[in-house]
């Protein structure tokens, strides 16, 4: 009886997790894969062999599109520009743009020094697109960001305390689902050498007409790590990941954090990942149109492993998945990304070096997972939410297609989730209190069905 009960839970495993993978596609030659979506969702590949493939929204392979006038990090504007950005040692930040017809001339963001790199771009709920980059001041790191808009770049800024003696490195930028331009780092306060270093990884958000205070995601005391990525989920809560390596720790740990508007969660670790120096965990982080989040990352099995393979884990909302492979292969893997398309299909890229006579000879795969336990609806028309009455005390919402839609989501006028609700039928009743069934000011709020993409609906709660 328990041999059977052992093999049904084996049975079961294979069927939620080791079959959601696609096998592996060949993209190109070339390694250190980096993918970019556009507003089409069609998915992109770049490669650090220069050539730039794109998939189609069929699954029938990766399409040689075009070969770019620099190596570099692929994004999307809201027109679907294509931007290509690179750091240069000694000139600073280049790009180029494509905007479907031509590659516009190199030219150079506008930075505090030279030395400037490290840059990560997002885009607004307008037609701004936002970089940052770490800079050298006064002998530290620290964080400096600008925006183009309306065809001319603003002034750089700081956006981090000049004054302490801490590094401020390993940043990232994101845009959340209420258009509020996120940028996280990790900062190292080396006055506690050499009993210690503390490292804090922080982050804070542009709400349209100034930064939020410093937030505090997570302290440890380390000596190495990296990160954070953020990851923005679609009611307005942001998740972050990085890198954590213990004090005396032999195994570097994958940890993360979620903020659903109002706190964040408890730290918890995705995985033992990886060894500093022979196996580094570099991976991406994405949240799925169900607002799953997905990481991959590459994973050292054993404490010697050089060679790694791609793991993944995937959060639905009640903790992290067991660590598991996307595919494994008698090769070294490493640098994987991951991204959603427009299909809702989540991507993963990585390089390989499957031959394994040249130690740089590496090609690229991709592989895609269409959910977890969870049947794709099919539905010709997208959700849409309707609302009865756009001002008064009480509210009745109606959505289509209710058997995907899992509720609605309520925010104040500074973009602070205040009420979550779930759909009954297809339609939920808010009667203008927040979570703890207080009642809320007069004033205005919008809504938005929970997975929504759409732009937020405005309404205007009275007394």
């Amino acid at each position: 009886m328990k041999l059977r009960q052992i093999f049904v839970a084996a049975m079961i495993y294979c069927v939620l997790w080791g079959g959601i993978w696609s096998e592996p596609l060949y993209i190109a030659p070339g390694s250190s894969p980096e993918l970019a979506v556009d507003n089409k969702g069609v998915c992109w590949c770049n490669t650090s062999s220069r050539y730039f493939y794109t998939f189609r929204n069929e699954v029938t392979g990766w399409q040689y599109e075009m070969e770019t006038p620099i190596p570099g990090h692929p994004y999307f504007d809201k027109g679907d520009t294509l931007w290509i950005t690179r750091s240069l040692l000694f000139e600073g930040i280049q790009y180029v743009r494509y905007d479907g017809e031509s590659w516009s001339d190199e030219a150079f963001i506008p930075t505090y020094t030279t030395l400037d790199g490290g840059e990560m771009l997002t885009v607004d709920s307008g037609d701004g697109v936002w970089v940052a980059w770490t800079t050298p001041w006064f002998g530290y790191q620290t964080v400096g960001c600008t925006r183009y808009q309306n065809g001319l770049w603003g002034e750089p800024q700081i956006l981090t305390d000049t004054m302490e003696e801490v590094d401020h490195i390993g940043l990232s930028i994101t845009t959340d689902a209420l258009g509020r331009i996120w940028i996280g780092w990790r900062e190292i306060d080396w006055e506690k050498m050499p009993d210690t270093t503390i490292h804090h990884v922080k982050a804070k958000y542009w709400d349209g007409e100034s930064w939020s205070d410093e937030i505090l995601i997570a302290t440890h005391d380390w000596n190495w790590a990296a990160g954070p990525t953020l990851a923005p989920d679609k009611e307005g809560g942001m998740w972050a990941l990085w890198v954590h390596e213990p004090e005396d720790a032999a195994q570097l740990l994958l940890k993360t954090r979620h903020w659903d508007g109002v706190e964040w969660s408890p730290v918890d670790t995705v995985a033992v990942a990886g060894k500093y120096y022979l196996c580094f965990p570099k991976g991406g982080f994405v949240v799925d149109s169900n607002n799953n989040a997905w990481t991959a990352w590459r994973q050292a099995v054993e404490p010697n492993d050089t060679s790694g393979d791609i793991y993944y884990s995937v959060n639905e909302g009640h903790g992290w998945s067991e660590p598991a492979p996307v595919n494994e292969n008698p090769a070294v893997d490493q640098y994987p990304d991951i991204a959603v398309d427009g299909a809702g299909r989540i991507w993963c890229v990585w390089s390989s070096n499957r031959e394994g006579e040249d130690e740089w000879d590496y090609s690229i795969w991709a592989s895609y997972a269409t959910g977890v336990g969870v049947e794709e609806p099919i539905t010709h028309q997208p959700p849409s939410l309707t609302i009865d009455k756009s001002v008064g005390g009480e509210f009745t919402f109606s959505v289509s297609h209710s058997n995907i839609v899992r509720g609605i989501i309520i925010y104040d006028a500074s973009g602070r989730m205040v009420r979550s609700l779930s759909i009954e039928r297809g339609t939920v009743l808010w009667d203008g209190s927040d979570r703890q069934g207080r009642m809320l000011p007069a004033g205005v709020y919008f809504v938005r069905y929970r997975g929504g993409t759409t732009g937020l609906k405005k309404i205007v709660l009275i007394r």
